[in-house]
């Protein structure tokens, strides 16, 4: 004990008070860095964990977006509002007649409709004559075209007929319109347009 507090040798005391304040500021520097790596050390593992809980919340509400829009239910009639205008009011021989179609959603929330020639139907009739309608034979890729309707929205398409007639037996060989005054409707879920007039020469 007596070498621990009055050092013994050839230097002064104050030389080896000096070497032993030295040391143990030494250790009290290394224990600081010791302690200083411990705590950085958990800090980037707790962040490298909050980071990996948080991207599959992130990825699970972009996921659920399309869940979202498969539940909307088909667009009723009353959800509908139809409309189809001629682009001209009268048509020279030999000109196809053209429209646009337009459906809008007037209901309070998004809904899904075809609006393919399949179920979307634009009938041209002259007087109580059935003419010519979309439906008849419908194929190809205009035939289905499923949409996901928000409210407010519309969906514009243009269309034109190739003056001839149908019938739902896709009948060949039927004779060709006559010119005269015609009515064009557009009918879907059970929602009508207005007709719009136009003159075959």
């Amino acid at each position: 004990m007596n070498t621990v507090l009055r050092p013994v040798g050839p230097e002064p005391a104050r030389v080896y008070w000096t070497r032993r304040l030295l040391v143990l500021g030494a250790l009290v520097v290394a224990a600081t860095l010791v302690w200083t790596l411990i705590a950085n050390g958990g800090g980037p593992g707790a962040d490298a964990k909050a980071g990996s809980s948080a991207s599959p919340a992130a990825s699970a509400s972009t996921e659920e977006e399309p869940a979202a829009q498969g539940s909307a239910a088909p667009c009723t009639a009353e959800a509908l509002e139809l409309s189809v205008l001629a682009s001209r009011q009268s048509y020279p021989g030999g000109a196809e007649p053209s429209f646009t179609i337009k459906v809008t959603n007037v209901g309070e929330a998004g809904c899904t409709v075809d609006v393919g020639d399949a179920t979307r139907e634009l009938r041209i009739t002259s007087g109580k004559d059935r003419i010519w309608s979309t439906l008849d034979c419908a194929s190809g890729e205009g035939a289905s075209r499923n949409l996901l309707l928000g409210a407010g929205k519309s969906d514009t398409h243009e269309l034109s007929w190739e003056r001839i007639r149908s019938d739902e037996k896709c009948s060949e060989g039927l004779p060709s319109p006559r010119p005269g005054t015609y009515k064009a409707q557009v009918r879907l879920n059970g929602a009508k347009s207005e007709q719009a007039t136009f003159v075959l020469e």
